[in-house]
Protein backbone atom coordinates (compact mmCIF):
# COMPACT_ATOMS: atom_id res chain seq x y z
CA UNK A 1 0.00 0.00 0.00
CA UNK A 2 2.85 2.15 0.71
CA UNK A 3 4.68 2.11 -2.73
CA UNK A 4 1.11 2.18 -4.37
CA UNK A 5 0.56 5.61 -2.02
CA UNK A 6 4.09 7.12 -2.70
CA UNK A 7 3.87 6.19 -6.50
CA UNK A 8 0.63 8.00 -6.95
CA UNK A 9 1.60 11.12 -4.98
CA UNK A 10 4.70 11.35 -7.23
CA UNK A 11 2.94 10.59 -10.54
CA UNK A 12 0.79 13.47 -9.60
CA UNK A 13 3.00 15.88 -7.33
CA UNK A 14 1.05 15.64 -4.45
CA UNK A 15 2.83 17.25 -0.84
CA UNK A 16 -0.19 16.00 1.04
CA UNK A 17 -2.96 12.78 0.58
CA UNK A 18 -6.02 11.90 2.15
CA UNK A 19 -7.18 8.07 2.03
CA UNK A 20 -10.33 6.94 3.07
CA UNK A 21 -9.12 4.19 5.42
CA UNK A 22 -12.04 2.45 6.84
CA UNK A 23 -13.04 1.79 2.97
CA UNK A 24 -10.12 -0.78 2.70
CA UNK A 25 -10.94 -2.65 5.67
CA UNK A 26 -13.72 -5.04 4.09
CA UNK A 27 -11.71 -5.16 0.78
CA UNK A 28 -8.10 -6.01 2.05
CA UNK A 29 -8.73 -6.42 6.10
CA UNK A 30 -6.49 -4.25 6.89
CA UNK A 31 -5.81 -0.29 7.04
CA UNK A 32 -3.25 2.46 5.93
CA UNK A 33 -1.94 3.17 9.10
CA UNK A 34 1.66 2.00 8.44
CA UNK A 35 2.09 3.71 4.80
CA UNK A 36 0.59 6.59 6.31
CA UNK A 37 2.94 7.07 8.76
CA UNK A 38 5.92 5.87 6.52
CA UNK A 39 4.20 8.41 3.99
CA UNK A 40 4.72 11.31 6.56
CA UNK A 41 8.13 10.27 7.17
CA UNK A 42 9.22 11.00 3.84
CA UNK A 43 7.59 14.32 3.59
CA UNK A 44 4.31 13.52 2.32
CA UNK A 45 1.65 14.64 4.81
CA UNK A 46 -0.91 11.97 4.61
CA UNK A 47 -3.97 11.34 7.21
CA UNK A 48 -7.17 9.53 6.71
CA UNK A 49 -10.17 11.25 5.10
CA UNK A 50 -11.43 12.13 9.25
CA UNK A 51 -8.04 13.91 10.16
CA UNK A 52 -7.39 16.13 6.59
CA UNK A 53 -7.93 19.33 8.73
CA UNK A 54 -5.03 17.96 10.65
CA UNK A 55 -2.93 17.26 8.11
CA UNK A 56 -3.14 20.51 6.25
CA UNK A 57 -2.03 22.02 9.68
CA UNK A 58 0.83 19.63 9.74
CA UNK A 59 2.01 20.39 6.43
CA UNK A 60 2.07 24.22 7.19
CA UNK A 61 3.93 24.02 10.77
CA UNK A 62 6.10 21.39 8.72
CA UNK A 63 6.90 23.88 5.75
CA UNK A 64 6.92 26.97 8.57
CA UNK A 65 9.40 25.10 11.13
CA UNK A 66 11.45 24.27 8.00
CA UNK A 67 11.89 27.79 6.96
CA UNK A 68 12.50 29.26 10.47
CA UNK A 69 14.76 26.42 11.54
CA UNK A 70 16.42 24.35 8.55
CA UNK A 71 19.05 22.50 10.80
CA UNK A 72 17.05 21.55 13.19
CA UNK A 73 15.39 18.42 10.72
CA UNK A 74 17.50 15.52 9.79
Amino acid sequence: MYLALKEIAGAHGLDALALKCFDLLPVLQNTACFALAKLSKDGIVAACEGDIIHADRLRNYAQLFLSTNPGQMR
